[in-house]
């Protein structure tokens, strides 16, 4: 029994550690930016649009409806704009949850998609040069609040513990 259970055991410990490498269909051509429109087509990012039919959970709706009304005050499309890094073919939950609750967040506040970029990256931040030096980028998926050019705040990974995708961009746009 303990002959079986070794070969399993490493073959699930390899499995996890490369739940977020690249996986090899990823390509040069899939890197850079992109729009949510192209990731809606893609069959392998099926997962975007399951989870922003999800978006919001009926007990965070009250958070959620108060949170966009917040976000619609305080844009300016003169001034602000939204650029994010996602792993889209990396295994990791964080771009798998937190991508389409803020695409559906800035959606729901009525921010043009023309206000909003995206770029496509892995695990080594290949194709993203534009913006990494711009924006300290050195991690991903992260997810910045831009105003006058100026980043206003930031989501790495994850929401700010307590809080949801749209609290946290409620404040980050009523930054002066």
């Amino acid at each position: 029994m303990r002959k079986f259970l070794f070969p399993f055991a490493l073959a699930a410990l390899a499995l996890l550690a490369s739940a977020c490498s690249d996986t090899t269909s990823a390509t040069t051509d899939e890197l850079g930016k992109t729009t949510v429109e192209e990731v809606q087509a893609n069959s392998a990012y099926a997962w975007f649009q399951v989870g922003y039919d999800a978006y919001p959970t009926s007990a965070g709706k009250a958070i959620f409806d108060s949170s966009v009304a917040k976000i619609k005050a305080s844009f300016d499309p003169a001034k602000h704009s939204i650029t994010m890094a996602v792993k889209l073919n990396c295994g990791c939950t964080e771009t798998q949850n937190t991508f389409p609750q803020i695409m559906k967040t800035l959606d729901a506040a009525g921010i043009p998609r023309s206000n909003v970029s995206i770029y496509a990256t892995d695990t080594r931040l290949n194709g993203i040069d534009s913006i990494k030096a711009a924006y300290n980028i050195n991690v991903a998926p992260v997810y910045l609040v831009l105003k006058g050019g100026n980043v206003k705040g930031r989501i790495i990974k994850a929401p700010t513990t307590g809080k949801t995708v749209d609290q946290d961009l409620a404040e980050f746009f009523a930054v002066p």
